[in-house]
């Protein structure tokens, strides 16, 4: 994400100003990222009862609004989950598991911002 859109670096005062090379030896880095996963593996595991998920994924945008996170970054971070998916699956990464992965990114993406949008009025 930091490579496609520099600017998102900014915001993760941790890592702000660190040179591309030394991103992944960041233990805070290492720790936001492991959070993120395992929301997103909650969402895929509850793919059935995806309603289950709604209010920790708009609680979890909410409390970005501390970060001053803008709402339209949340796509930028699936941009780069996808191509690093891509990447890593090579042949293997379908146009199935890709318009798969766009529909839950999509979704974790409109209740971030919900959640973001709510929490700023």
């Amino acid at each position: 994400m930091f490579k496609n859109v520099p600017a998102t670096q900014e915001l993760f005062h941790f890592v702000k100003g660190t040179p591309a090379a030394q991103l992944n030896s960041s233990i805070q880095l290492l720790f936001h990222t492991t959070r993120v996963v395992k929301y997103i593996d909650r969402v895929v595991h509850n793919l059935e009862h995806l309603e289950d998920v709604v209010a920790i994924l708009r609680e979890l945008g909410a409390r970005h609004i501390h970060y001053k996170v803008p709402g339209n970054y949340f796509p930028h971070l699936g941009v780069a989950l996808r191509q690093d998916m891509a990447d890593r699956l090579g042949n293997q990464f379908t146009k199935e598991i890709e318009q798969g992965y766009v529909k839950i990114w999509d979704f974790i993406v409109e209740n971030l911002q919900y959640g973001l949008k709510t929490a700023a009025c």
